[in-house]
Protein backbone atom coordinates (compact mmCIF):
# COMPACT_ATOMS: atom_id res chain seq x y z
CA UNK A 1 0.00 0.00 0.00
CA UNK A 2 1.45 3.54 -0.95
CA UNK A 3 2.61 5.60 2.11
CA UNK A 4 0.00 8.58 1.47
CA UNK A 5 -2.37 5.89 2.34
CA UNK A 6 -3.73 4.44 5.59
CA UNK A 7 -5.87 1.80 6.90
CA UNK A 8 -8.93 3.34 8.99
CA UNK A 9 -11.30 2.21 11.38
CA UNK A 10 -14.12 2.96 9.29
CA UNK A 11 -16.64 4.23 12.85
CA UNK A 12 -13.07 6.95 12.33
CA UNK A 13 -15.04 8.66 9.40
CA UNK A 14 -18.54 8.21 9.45
CA UNK A 15 -21.31 8.04 11.00
CA UNK A 16 -23.64 4.85 11.24
CA UNK A 17 -27.39 4.50 12.47
CA UNK A 18 -29.69 1.49 11.94
CA UNK A 19 -33.32 2.11 10.28
CA UNK A 20 -36.55 1.70 12.12
CA UNK A 21 -40.21 0.04 11.29
CA UNK A 22 -43.27 1.42 12.45
CA UNK A 23 -45.65 -1.63 12.97
CA UNK A 24 -47.93 -3.05 11.59
CA UNK A 25 -46.70 -1.11 8.70
CA UNK A 26 -49.84 -2.07 6.76
CA UNK A 27 -51.48 0.80 9.78
CA UNK A 28 -48.90 3.13 7.79
CA UNK A 29 -48.61 2.89 4.61
CA UNK A 30 -50.38 5.38 2.17
CA UNK A 31 -51.11 6.24 -1.49
CA UNK A 32 -51.33 10.31 -0.51
CA UNK A 33 -49.22 12.24 -2.38
CA UNK A 34 -47.87 14.61 0.86
CA UNK A 35 -46.29 10.41 2.33
CA UNK A 36 -43.19 9.93 3.21
CA UNK A 37 -41.20 7.90 0.77
CA UNK A 38 -40.57 4.70 2.38
CA UNK A 39 -37.18 2.91 0.91
CA UNK A 40 -37.18 -0.72 0.92
CA UNK A 41 -34.74 -3.39 0.12
CA UNK A 42 -36.72 -3.94 -2.86
CA UNK A 43 -36.54 -0.88 -4.35
CA UNK A 44 -32.77 -1.80 -5.46
CA UNK A 45 -31.44 -3.17 -8.40
CA UNK A 46 -28.69 -5.44 -7.90
CA UNK A 47 -25.25 -3.61 -9.14
CA UNK A 48 -26.83 -0.35 -9.40
CA UNK A 49 -25.41 2.14 -7.38
CA UNK A 50 -28.40 5.01 -6.54
CA UNK A 51 -31.75 4.47 -5.63
CA UNK A 52 -33.81 6.81 -7.20
CA UNK A 53 -37.44 5.32 -6.93
CA UNK A 54 -39.83 4.33 -4.31
CA UNK A 55 -42.83 2.07 -4.46
CA UNK A 56 -44.49 3.08 -1.51
CA UNK A 57 -44.94 5.85 1.03
CA UNK A 58 -45.33 6.21 4.97
CA UNK A 59 -47.77 8.26 6.97
CA UNK A 60 -46.33 11.09 8.16
CA UNK A 61 -47.04 9.30 11.78
CA UNK A 62 -44.62 6.71 11.21
CA UNK A 63 -41.83 8.86 11.19
CA UNK A 64 -41.62 9.02 15.12
CA UNK A 65 -40.66 4.99 14.88
CA UNK A 66 -38.59 5.15 11.76
CA UNK A 67 -35.71 7.17 10.56
CA UNK A 68 -36.04 9.93 7.99
CA UNK A 69 -32.93 9.86 5.80
CA UNK A 70 -31.43 12.51 3.17
CA UNK A 71 -30.57 12.42 -0.70
CA UNK A 72 -27.27 11.69 -0.58
CA UNK A 73 -26.77 9.32 2.40
CA UNK A 74 -25.58 5.99 1.95
CA UNK A 75 -27.52 3.12 3.17
CA UNK A 76 -25.70 -0.34 3.48
CA UNK A 77 -27.82 -3.33 3.55
CA UNK A 78 -27.95 -5.11 6.54
CA UNK A 79 -29.63 -8.35 6.75
CA UNK A 80 -30.36 -11.09 4.26
CA UNK A 81 -28.45 -10.13 0.74
CA UNK A 82 -26.40 -7.92 3.37
CA UNK A 83 -23.36 -5.40 2.83
CA UNK A 84 -24.60 -4.16 -0.64
CA UNK A 85 -24.24 -0.51 -0.42
CA UNK A 86 -26.39 2.07 -2.45
CA UNK A 87 -26.50 6.34 -2.48
CA UNK A 88 -29.95 7.51 -1.97
CA UNK A 89 -31.49 9.89 -4.84
CA UNK A 90 -34.60 10.63 -2.71
CA UNK A 91 -35.86 11.69 0.83
CA UNK A 92 -37.37 9.34 2.59
CA UNK A 93 -37.72 6.57 5.94
CA UNK A 94 -35.73 3.77 6.11
CA UNK A 95 -36.83 0.48 7.80
CA UNK A 96 -34.77 -1.47 10.15
CA UNK A 97 -33.02 -3.63 7.10
CA UNK A 98 -30.89 -0.55 6.08
CA UNK A 99 -27.88 0.80 7.84
CA UNK A 100 -27.71 4.55 7.03
CA UNK A 101 -24.14 6.24 6.73
CA UNK A 102 -23.31 9.73 7.26
CA UNK A 103 -21.02 12.37 7.74
CA UNK A 104 -18.42 11.41 5.85
CA UNK A 105 -17.83 14.34 3.18
CA UNK A 106 -14.87 15.47 4.93
CA UNK A 107 -12.96 12.46 4.57
CA UNK A 108 -14.20 10.08 1.75
CA UNK A 109 -15.24 10.67 -1.63
CA UNK A 110 -18.39 9.91 -2.05
CA UNK A 111 -18.41 7.35 -4.99
CA UNK A 112 -14.64 6.25 -3.34
CA UNK A 113 -16.75 4.97 -0.25
CA UNK A 114 -19.30 3.53 -2.76
CA UNK A 115 -16.51 1.52 -4.87
CA UNK A 116 -14.47 0.80 -1.55
CA UNK A 117 -17.78 -0.48 0.08
CA UNK A 118 -18.57 -2.53 -2.33
CA UNK A 119 -14.73 -4.22 -2.68
CA UNK A 120 -13.98 -7.81 -1.81
CA UNK A 121 -11.69 -6.30 1.03
CA UNK A 122 -14.98 -5.30 2.80
CA UNK A 123 -17.21 -7.90 1.98
CA UNK A 124 -14.86 -10.52 3.06
CA UNK A 125 -14.67 -8.49 6.47
CA UNK A 126 -18.88 -8.38 6.37
CA UNK A 127 -18.41 -12.31 6.33
CA UNK A 128 -16.62 -12.21 8.87
CA UNK A 129 -18.79 -10.48 11.67
CA UNK A 130 -22.15 -11.51 10.42
CA UNK A 131 -24.11 -13.35 12.89
CA UNK A 132 -27.58 -15.62 12.77
CA UNK A 133 -28.26 -19.24 11.99
CA UNK A 134 -30.72 -18.90 9.01
CA UNK A 135 -30.72 -15.05 8.43
CA UNK A 136 -27.46 -13.51 8.53
CA UNK A 137 -27.43 -9.66 9.67
CA UNK A 138 -25.00 -6.40 10.13
CA UNK A 139 -24.99 -4.23 12.42
CA UNK A 140 -23.96 -0.62 12.73
CA UNK A 141 -21.36 -1.78 15.78
CA UNK A 142 -19.82 -4.80 12.99
CA UNK A 143 -19.89 -2.34 10.20
CA UNK A 144 -18.38 0.54 12.35
CA UNK A 145 -15.50 -1.94 12.95
CA UNK A 146 -14.20 -2.77 9.59
CA UNK A 147 -10.91 -1.13 8.39
CA UNK A 148 -10.85 0.08 4.87
CA UNK A 149 -7.78 1.51 2.73
CA UNK A 150 -7.87 5.21 3.18
CA UNK A 151 -5.66 7.36 0.51
CA UNK A 152 -5.76 11.02 -0.07
CA UNK A 153 -8.69 12.90 -1.18
CA UNK A 154 -6.56 13.74 -4.14
CA UNK A 155 -6.36 10.10 -5.14
CA UNK A 156 -9.87 8.94 -4.23
CA UNK A 157 -10.97 11.13 -7.32
CA UNK A 158 -8.15 9.52 -9.18
CA UNK A 159 -9.03 6.40 -8.43
CA UNK A 160 -12.75 6.62 -8.70
CA UNK A 161 -12.07 8.08 -12.08
CA UNK A 162 -9.89 5.12 -13.28
CA UNK A 163 -12.79 2.85 -12.12
CA UNK A 164 -15.36 4.78 -13.87
CA UNK A 165 -13.28 4.63 -17.01
CA UNK A 166 -13.19 1.28 -16.52
CA UNK A 167 -16.85 0.65 -16.07
CA UNK A 168 -17.63 2.60 -19.99
CA UNK A 169 -14.89 0.43 -21.55
CA UNK A 170 -16.84 -2.59 -20.32
CA UNK A 171 -19.78 -0.86 -21.82
CA UNK A 172 -18.60 0.10 -24.91
CA UNK A 173 -17.75 -3.33 -25.34
CA UNK A 174 -21.03 -4.70 -24.81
Amino acid sequence: MPESWEWVRFSTLVEIVRGGSPRPIKDYLTSEVDGINWIKIGDTEKGEKYINNVKEKIKKSGLNKTRFVKKGTFLLTNSMSFGRPYILNVDGAIHDGWLAISNYENSLNRDYLFYILSSNVVYSQFLSLISGAVVKNLNSDKVASILIPLPPLPEQSRIVDKIEQFFAHIDALI
